[in-house]
């Protein structure tokens, strides 16, 4: 990869696969678990989720 390669920070990773794992078990992913699994808090993914940030 080169010097001027985009490279996503890895709390980007985080979040599309846990939203992505929302979407697929709504019941078993919810904002408490998401935010468990990524490291922040139920009110910022349900921010994030809601299109607030």
């Amino acid at each position: 990869m080169g010097a001027t390669a985009f490279r996503r920070p890895w709390c980007l990773n985080a979040l599309g696969s846990a939203f992505r794992a929302r979407q697929e078990d709504p019941d078993r992913w919810s904002y408490s678990a998401l935010a468990a699994a990524v490291g922040c808090s139920k009110e910022l993914i349900a921010a994030i989720v809601k299109g607030r940030v």
